[in-house]
């Protein structure tokens, strides 16, 4: 996708990154994306972004002074993808808005796969992760949170969406083909169960079939539904006629 030819850092940081000198911003962010995504965040590093760019890592400390900078920046790359892929159609309410939010950022985890171990780690702060978060909190507001129950519900939505990724990407943690390659991992599961003793442990036996025609996104869908069903009953006693 596009990306801005000039970037906007974090208020806080102290990254040189905007400078004008023959590694640019984006050139190192997307080099740096390819890295993430090919070694993953234990194979991530100054000299191999280096290499992967064709320079010395003394050339990227120009632009950007150390690894906590990248990966920040990788953040908020992350973040204006998940951006990109929110889908808020004029009108919609509150649930529709944040369910969009949770699938556009589910969406860019999965398209990276040491994504969701990153943002576990990480803040998303940046001027993109700041954007996406307002967006959320605008939802919650709408919908008549505040306070430290807006607080909670953009905690829950958030951390439910990560962690689900992860649990997603770590069920078959010794196989680093592809999941596409792999199949779903929820559908492996139930397959694995058809053959657990059914006299010893009839309820998974018999739930077995069901979770073999799961998909990992049914269960996500599922969860959130489940997750926004318990915000909109939180909200009923305060405002019983509050459009939902």
């Amino acid at each position: 996708m596009p990306v801005q030819t000039e970037r906007e850092l974090p208020w806080w940081s102290k990254s040189r990154v905007v400078r004008k000198r023959s590694l640019n911003a984006d050139r190192i962010i997307e080099a740096g994306m390819t890295l993430l995504d090919r070694d993953g965040l234990d194979g991530l590093s100054m000299r191999r972004l280096g290499a992967e760019l064709g320079s010395g890592a003394t050339s990227i400390y120009w632009h950007v002074p150390n690894k906590d900078a990248l990966l920040d920046l990788l953040v908020d790359r992350l973040m204006e993808e998940a951006n990109a892929a929110t889908r808020n159609a004029p009108g919609s309410t509150w649930r529709a808005e944040l369910a969009a939010d949770a699938m556009a950022l589910r969406v860019v985890l999965e398209r990276h796969a040491a994504a969701a171990v990153l943002l576990s780690t990480r803040a998303p702060v940046g001027p993109e992760g700041l954007r996406f978060m307002e967006g959320v909190m605008s939802a919650l507001a709408d919908a008549g949170f505040g306070g430290r129950q807006r607080a909670l519900a953009y905690a829950a939505l958030t951390g439910y969406t990560i962690g689900q990724v992860i649990l997603e990407q770590r069920r078959a943690p010794t196989d680093r083909r592809p999941r596409s390659a792999t199949g779903n991992q929820l559908q492996r599961l139930g397959i694995l169960l058809r053959g657990v003793p059914r006299g010893r442990f009839p309820g998974v036996f018999e739930s077995a079939a069901d979770l073999a025609e799961l998909t990992d996104e049914e269960a996500f869908e599922y969860g959130l539904q489940r997750m926004l069903d318990g915000l909109e009953a939180e909200l009923r006693p305060v405002n019983p006629r509050r459009r939902l």
